[in-house]
């Protein structure tokens, strides 16, 4: 199964120090070479570097079609693009990604997404974590991610865990 990496969920699940879910969840994946010069390269220092600079189960690639990719880069910021270009390309079964805009250009796509609150979900009900909500928790208190309310309310419906937040 061919899965495909944005930034912000690798950075994310960096950060809470959970990263290593990728590859006990899906074995390789797909990193962009931009996504991969964003996270690691310019992201030296930063939380999560470290984790991500020695991930083995990364495979980094560049997009081969341009004007795919140039088409793309008109809506989305270039990291995006390039994980869409790349997951079509490569007939990819999973695109992990957070950004609203570009999971609704990638679904458009035809490309099956999955984001960082997903992956937490998937690897509790595969026994990788014990639990999503505190995950969620150190999420919105230790970084910068955000979501609503809603959002997080669902996902701990479907953790079978209750939000008494």
């Amino acid at each position: 199964m061919i899965v495909v990496a944005d930034s912000s969920p690798l950075i994310y699940l960096a950060w809470i120090n959970q990263l290593e879910l990728l590859a006990s969840l899906y074995g390789q994946i797909v990193v962009p070479e931009i996504v991969y010069h964003e996270v690691v390269t310019r992201g030296k220092g930063k939380q999560g570097y470290e984790q991500l600079k020695a991930a083995t189960w990364m495979t980094i690639k560049q997009h081969t079609d341009k004007n795919r990719f140039l088409s793309l880069s008109l809506d989305l910021d270039i990291g995006e693009s390039e994980a869409i270009a790349i997951s079509l390309e490569l007939n990819a079964a999973l695109l992990i990604i957070d950004e609203a805009r570009g999971r609704a250009k990638a679904k458009e796509l035809g490309i099956p997404v999955i984001g960082t609150l997903g992956i937490l979900l998937e690897a509790k009900a595969k026994g990788l974590i014990f639990s999503v909500k505190e995950q969620v928790e150190i999420l919105l208190e230790q970084t910068t991610f955000r979501v609503s309310q809603p959002v997080i309310d669902t996902v701990l419906l479907l953790a079978n865990e209750e939000n008494n937040t």
